[in-house]
């Protein structure tokens, strides 16, 4: 039932703490089992707007209520009942916080209006409320459920501007248990997003606990099944007896140890303090990124947990459009951090995207935007999508999150999962990965001097050039055929230059044989012979990707490549940017940018590392200088990818 808050103590003293001790006692039991869980999990929002990698924002508290470092708790997700591949942790999510404050405002607090308007007010400020992303209501304790005072706001002046008007004591009937059990049943109505974390905030002195609906110990039963921490600050009641303060005080504790929140008294700074910044502590979400095999259009259900505690999990259902784009920044993990002396000044940056569809049927794409922080920074040019470059005047020091998200002639809109670029102080340092035209180019001595490396560069390209023509094999193992091979102008000689070493070496088996045949102290005559190649001995044609070329078998990769790789080139390059190899496995950081050459040398294919990072690997011996003769069957290993090396 509900109590008159003018006659408090129609009971005596003694009988009424029995009392309240004793529906406390009763209610109890039902609470101890929040406090007693172990690790919690929630999974704020989900994205799918990238599909095939997935976008989870989640948090994390620990028995006591405060926030895990997910960042540091290695995850387990599961996708459709499938492990997920690929999971990662991609930074934090600004989701905000919602904190509603329940006053109970009875005649013998009077002397502390002034006290908990100020509390509330010291909440409503940075740090503990940022405002725009931190929302704050206020309600009132009612006869049979909680009275708004102030609708979710999330504007300092808001709430400054409700106390211009004192708050009142109450003189009616009001019941604390029933109005903060309804408060919770109808959180969900009130909240301004879905996403946002939610927490109450009761000052109270902690009595009026009878109620004909629900037991004390329900609010903290209720607010531990919807997981919404009850912060309680005990309010000195003058017209209380020591031991009603006593019980009060004790059963506000029990509400705040049910359901993980912070108990704390009025008149101790250090003790709110400490319920504004944990809190302020849940406002942040983890980024959680993973990879989805065979993703189509649909909904799957997706479940997230601690690997050190499995009953520490989450689900939701993430819905993803059947036929919709992906967008992927290809920027590999140790080109994301750059240094700039000051960002008064804009940034030029380059980036490279790759956009496909979930149903394998390219579309044309009507617009494409890059953000940085969140915020749409410039309008790409969807003809230049692949490789664009960007002025960025809104970077700050420290982390940064960059995207791109696209819009193709179906409406279907895709954002890329979100980059962590780091901005450091210091003296100008940008990868090349990310590098513009212009920047670090710009002083004309600088110019001057790379052009005169640039003429120098091309009179030793020809020298190497006629070396090559007689010594294909040792221009190879000084690293320089490959680089050679790719100036276009030169790519058609050095294809001769295999044929001409292809023709020598057949030549030389046949006067090798005709040597070995000829009468005894008679030498045969040789006549050099420019035309007539229908009478030049007969040789297997040299015909690179013909009917008996070779092919790599794909036994393993994390990039999405077909079973079967024809060598059609005389020279195949193999790395992770598209740029740079003919092979490409992109997006897979164990390979590096160019990783290795298969090189067609007469009718033999030889490999070579290109100076990997991880070294190229045949038959689990790791390559040398010299490269390797390929034998049918060879098994290579680059990084992560391993493939067969196989004759037509």
């Amino acid at each position: 039932m509900a109590r008159s808050k003018g006659h408090r103590f129609t009971i005596a003293p003694g009988v009424f703490l029995a009392l309240l001790l004793t529906v406390m006692l009763l209610g109890s039991g039902r609470s101890a089992t929040a406090q007693e869980a172990g690790k919690k999990l929630f999974i704020s929002s989900s994205d799918a707007s990238s599909a095939p990698t997935i976008v989870l924002r989640a948090y994390g508290m620990d028995a006591q209520g405060a926030p895990l470092n997910l960042a540091a708790e290695p995850l387990v997700v599961q996708h459709n009942s499938q492990p997920a591949s690929n999971v990662t942790v991609a930074g934090s999510y600004q989701a905000g916080t919602f904190t509603i404050f329940v006053v109970d405002l009875p005649e013998g607090v009077g002397g502390q209006l002034g006290a908990i308007q100020q509390a509330i007010e010291q909440f409503a400020a940075a740090p503990n409320m940022l405002e725009q992303a931190d929302y704050v209501a206020i309600y009132r304790i009612g006869e049979a459920q909680a009275d708004e005072l102030l609708t979710p706001t999330n504007f300092y002046n808001t709430v400054r501007n409700f106390f211009a008007t004192p708050l009142e004591l109450q003189s009616g009937p009001t019941a604390l248990v029933d109005s903060l059990v309804t408060l919770l049943n109808g959180v969900e109505a009130i909240k301004p997003k879905a996403d946002v974390y939610t927490s109450l905030v009761v000052m109270s002195d902690g009595t009026d606990v009878v109620s004909t609906q629900f037991a004390p110990g329900d609010v903290a039963t209720r607010a531990s099944e919807l997981s919404i921490p009850v912060h309680t600050i005990w309010v000195d009641n003058e017209s209380l007896q020591q031991a009603g303060k006593e019980a009060g005080q004790q059963y506000l504790a029990e509400v705040a140890a049910g359901s993980r929140g912070l108990a704390a008294r009025l008149d101790q700074p250090g003790e709110v303090q400490a319920i504004w910044s944990r809190i302020a502590s849940f406002r942040d979400h983890t980024v959680v990124q993973y990879t989805a095999d065979n993703v189509a259009g649909g909904d799957y259900q997706v479940v997230v947990s601690l690997q050190s505690d499995p009953n520490a999990r989450d689900e939701t259902t993430v819905t993803v459009p059947a036929g919709a784009p992906s967008v992927t920044i290809n920027l590999p993990p140790e080109s994301r951090e750059i240094t700039l002396p000051s960002l008064d000044t804009p940034v030029q940056l380059s980036f490279s995207t790759t956009v496909t569809w979930l149903d394998g049927v390219p579309r044309q794409l009507t617009s494409a935007e890059l953000l940085v922080n969140g915020v749409v920074v410039q309008n790409i040019d969807v003809n230049n999508i692949e490789r664009f470059t960007a002025q960025i005047s809104n970077f700050q020091y420290g982390t940064n999150t960059v995207q791109v998200a696209v819009v193709d002639e179906q409406g279907r809109r895709a954002t890329s999962p979100e980059i962590a670029l780091v901005v450091n102080e210091g003296a100008t340092n940008i990868p090349e990965d990310v590098q513009a035209g212009g920047g670090l180019l710009s002083s004309n001595a600088v110019r001057i001097a790379l052009g005169c490396l640039v003429v120098l560069f091309l009179l030793a390209l020809l020298a190497a050039f006629a070396f090559a023509a007689r010594r294909w094999r040792i221009l190879h193992r000084l690293g320089l055929a490959g680089a050679l091979r790719r100036v276009p102008f030169l790519r058609p000689y050095f294809q001769d230059a295999a044929e001409v070493q292809h023709y020598a070496r057949q030549a030389d088996r046949v006067r090798r044989e005709v040597k070995r045949y000829a009468p005894r102290g008679e030498e045969p005559e040789w006549e050099e012979r420019a035309g007539e190649p229908e009478q030049w001995p007969a040789t297997q044609p040299f015909v690179p990707g013909g009917q008996n070329a070779p092919y790599l078998e794909v036994l393993d990769s994390v990039t999405r490549m077909p079973p079967r790789i024809e060598l059609t080139a005389v020279e195949n390059r193999i790395g992770r940017s598209p740029a740079q190899a003919d092979i490409v496995f992109e997006n897979d950081i164990t390979v590096s940018r160019l990783h290795a050459s298969i090189v067609q040398e007469g009718e033999e294919y030889h490999i070579y590392d290109e100076n990997s990072t991880s070294g190229t690997w045949v038959n689990e011996q790791r390559l040398t200088e010299y490269g390797h003769l390929l034998q049918d069957g060879d098994e290579i290993r680059l990084g992560a990818a391993r493939l067969r090396f196989r004759w037509g």
